[in-house]
């Protein structure tokens, strides 16, 4: 009986799964990292975020279009870099408005 495969699959298992996830953690504490160093330096260089960003067009027309919703807080945090909450607030008040 070839035991070849069995190998493969007794090493992907033990030895490179683990290596994958302890790669993942590390990645992601990098990335908590820079978040955090790019937030103090943004807050050092006086950079304060519109809190109250451009609506475009392509937003307005899909806020008024029925069923078009989700499309529309899409559209909006593709923009603006907005979280679902904020973005779904904001296309929301555009609704409710008609403009």
């Amino acid at each position: 009986m070839n035991q070849g495969p069995l190998i493969f699959v007794v090493v992907v298992v033990f030895w490179v799964a683990p290596t994958q996830a302890r790669l993942q953690t590390r990645m992601e504490k990098r990335l908590r990292d820079l978040e955090v160093r790019f937030e103090k330096l943004l807050l050092h260089v006086g950079f304060v975020a519109d809190p109250n960003p451009p609506i475009t067009d392509e937003v307005r027309v899909l806020a008024r279009t029925p069923g078009a919703k989700i499309a529309a807080i899409k559209a909006y945090r593709q923009q603006t870099g907005a979280g679902l909450k904020e973005a779904k607030e904001a296309v929301e008040r555009l609704m409710e408005s008609g403009v």
